[in-house]
């Protein structure tokens, strides 16, 4: 018998055990079971940690493999938001540089001095620097520096990107010795790039604030920035902020010819390609007499004919399916499992038929 050099399993009643637990060799129908049975989970996370107490062999993948093959939870899938393809732009080339200032919270830093961000947003080298004041003449002398230091690195200086704050108000001469030119975002509106660039040395911050070790954002600013430099980035292919700032022009472009810097799909919602099988749904009006009791997605399976880019650069497709008439946007497609997969057995078995209606006198004192 095949469990017989594993130690680890036993045989109890002609069965398989593992520490205790059932060898499931039906998943499909375990699971399909659990699904329709009203005194159990219904969501993926619940089923699999239910079965988990009982059985040796069932994972969360098992659990969504499975349930993605029952019409039921297909048709009753919940829609999803469209994509927001507002203010993405794509950065292929070094050299659009964006700064903010920032400002530690005064109850963990005592001086509450700013700080200084500079970004250049293709290879995210930064410098994190702490300011006595956010003077405008000391503001902008920090950002020539910075300027400076990636002009000697080979980097050619072509966007100075800002929102609209007093410090950093008349750029145009400093964008002049540098051969750029300034752009600024409306009034109220961020730069996202470098906003993000913030929020991540903020982070790193408040491990030194809240544990007491430092009560100045001085003494680690030059610390963190090093170590963002320093660190891979995964959609550059590892490369580091440093790694890349020091690399030619010519090498860049043989590691990144066409490759996409920003891809706005959800993991959830990957682009698909021709030959994908789908069920689609068009946006309803929901009555408040059919809310949350309705099919959400099409009885029927179609397949992916075509797909048309909606802006370069960026991940996101009309779609052509078989037997529709008009493209289709991501959101509206839910991928499923081809129809041979499918398992259209529903037990009936776990549904209790008595009336357990409770009238006004059951719980009234």
């Amino acid at each position: 018998m095949w469990s017989v050099p594993f130690p680890e399993f036993q045989i109890v009643n002609n069965k398989v055990v593992f520490e205790g637990k059932k060898l499931c060799t039906d998943k499909q129908k375990l699971i399909r079971e659990t699904y329709f049975n009203p005194r159990l989970p219904k969501s993926i996370e619940h089923i699999a940690f239910y079965l988990q107490k009982s059985w040796c062999n069932i994972s969360k993948a098992n659990v969504r493999n499975a349930l993605r093959r029952i019409p039921t939870y297909q048709q009753t899938f919940g829609r999803r938001k469209p994509q927001d393809l507002k203010g993405i732009f794509q950065v292929k080339e070094r050299g659009v540089i964006a700064y903010d200032l920032c400002f530690p919270d005064t109850r963990y830093d005592n001086k509450g001095q700013p700080i200084l961000v500079c970004l250049d947003i293709f290879t995210r080298y930064c410098w994190v620097r702490s300011l006595e004041n956010k003077k405008k003449v000391l503001v902008q002398k920090v950002i020539a520096q910075f300027l400076s230091h990636l002009v000697s690195n080979g980097v050619k200086i072509s966007v100075l990107l800002s929102d609209r704050g007093s410090e950093f108000s008349k750029m145009d001469g400093l964008a002049k010795r540098f051969g750029a030119k300034v752009l600024q975002s409306p009034t109220g509106k961020p730069i996202l790039a470098v906003e993000s660039m913030i929020s991540q040395v903020k982070r790193r911050m408040e491990v030194f604030f809240v544990s007491g070790l430092i009560d100045d954002s001085s003494f680690v600013t030059r610390e963190i920035e090093r170590q963002l430099n320093e660190q891979p980035i995964r959609n550059k292919q590892n490369f580091s902020p440093t790694q890349l700032l020091r690399m030619s022009d010519k090498e860049i472009r043989a590691v990144y010819v066409g490759r996409r810097e920003f891809l706005i799909a959800d993991d959830k919602q990957l682009p698909l390609g021709p030959g994908g099988y789908l069920t689609w749904t068009r946006k309803e009006q929901l009555t408040k007499s059919t809310q949350g009791f309705k099919k959400k997605w099409s009885d029927t399976v179609h397949r992916v004919e075509n797909l048309r880019r909606i802006k370069v650069g960026v991940d996101a497709f009309r779609y052509k399916i078989s037997g529709v008439r008009f493209m289709m946007l991501r959101h509206e497609l839910l991928l499923v499992p081809p129809p041979s997969q499918h398992d259209t057995i529903i037990p009936d078995s776990f549904v209790f038929k008595q009336d357990v209606t409770y009238e006004k006198q059951d719980y009234e004192n």
